[in-house]
């Protein structure tokens, strides 16, 4: 008791273990620097609080052993959270409308403006199981995966937060997103309709020559091999009209040796077909004899920019990692600079093929592991950088 009748003031014991966080925590602090040690505490894992806010561009990314998303603003403000690979350096992005689809090895997360939805999924709950495609679908998103014990699909619903899963054994195929339908190439070669009730599967993939296939409008292109012909590599280009039922093949026949197995980002603009591979931006007229006619014959291709390997001091993300994205009249990239730990967007005009750099991310500071790989790009529909 106080010398005036009251009770004394209880003493509270502080747990030894908070007093040890604190010291660690002050000591971080003046090694790394405030900044950093937020930046640090700021990488946290993804969640339903996470969502696009003012983001234009997506990254998937890893540096050391751990694997990342990364958001930017158009200033190159910068959040990351930490999500893990499904499969190692497979997991991609798909941003539309309906919000920005990426995953985790037994989740998918759809983020919007101001949070994300998670959705359990059943059927990659095994490690070995490794992202194949992802792209658009109609009410959300399509996601393909595949392991040693079989493949599978999953229609992600993105206003219901849902997923309808659908095991396709061992069938494996090529998908394309249009604008109000995913379609494959049947073995008939005719083009079919992918829905969650499609239970035929067996479509055209690389072993058929068709290791890409992308969706334009009404037109659906195909992209074969590139031949192991050093003096005179080849590529096939086929095409498919969706409303008339008309096809067509020509072949592409590029100007020097190409070191690179497929095609990858292709994408139509004014009457050209684009893609990269081997380094360059590639591109070839795609009317064919006469107006309205589907692209035949032999066509020349022609390197409409250099892609690298260095632009300014950052080096590019090699194109077999999804790392490009076509905004406006550019491509855009992204590249890497290991000794400032920054990542730089740089935009290829398609004109000009003259490279910028658009805007550097120096707040990432995931300087710890002094290593950064870009795996997946997305730009928010609608949005192109300045002079794009």
């Amino acid at each position: 008791m106080t010398s005036a009748g009251h009770p004394s003031p209880t003493k509270r014991k502080v747990d030894p273990s908070v007093l040890l966080a604190l010291a660690v925590i002050m000591i971080a602090a003046l090694v790394l620097g405030v900044p950093a040690l937020m930046n640090a505490f700021d990488r946290q894992w993804i969640s339903e609080d996470v969502g696009t806010e003012d983001a234009v561009i997506a990254l998937r990314l890893t540096a050391g052993e751990k694997s990342y998303l990364a958001l930017l603003d158009a200033d190159g403000t910068s959040r990351v959270a930490r999500v893990d690979e499904r499969g190692f350096q497979h997991s991609r992005l798909a941003w539309t409308q309906a919000g920005l689809s990426t995953g985790g090895p037994d989740a998918e997360y759809v983020l919007h403006d101001d949070g994300s939805t998670k959705v359990d999924l059943k059927g990659t709950t095994s490690a070995s199981v490794t992202e194949s495609q992802r792209l658009p679908a109609p009410g959300g998103f399509l996601v393909a995966n595949g392991s040693a014990r079989g493949n599978s699909l999953a229609f992600i619903d993105a206003e219901g937060g849902s997923a309808e899963e659908i095991d396709v054994s061992f069938s494996h195929a090529e998908f394309a997103a249009c604008d109000d339908e995913v379609v494959m190439v049947e073995f008939g070669g005719q083009l079919g309709a992918v829905t969650p009730q499609t239970r035929d599967l067996h479509g055209q993939n690389v072993f058929d020559d068709l290791p890409t296939l992308f969706c334009d409008g009404d037109r659906v292109y195909g992209l074969g091999e590139i031949s192991e012909d050093r003096s005179r590599p080849t590529q096939s280009l086929r095409t498919w009209d969706r409303a008339t039922g008309a096809r067509s093949t020509a072949e592409l026949v590029y100007p020097r040796d190409v070191s690179a197995f497929e095609a990858y980002t292709p994408f139509e603009r004014e009457g050209r077909l684009y893609w990269t591979a081997d380094g360059d931006l590639w591109s070839v007229p795609l009317q064919g004899d006469h107006e309205g006619d589907l692209p035949s014959g032999t066509k020349k291709a022609v390197s409409s920019a250099d892609l690298g390997p260095f632009v300014g001091d950052f080096l590019t993300a090699s194109e077999d990692q999804g790392a490009y994205a076509q905004a406006g009249r550019c491509v855009i990239g992204v590249g890497v600079d290991d000794e400032a730990a920054d990542l730089g967007v740089f935009t290829v005009d398609l004109e000009t093929g003259e490279p910028r750099i658009a805007l550097v991310a120096d707040d990432i500071d995931l300087s710890s592991s002094r290593s950064m790989t870009v795996t997946a790009l997305a730009v928010k529909p609608g949005w192109a950088p300045k002079g794009c």
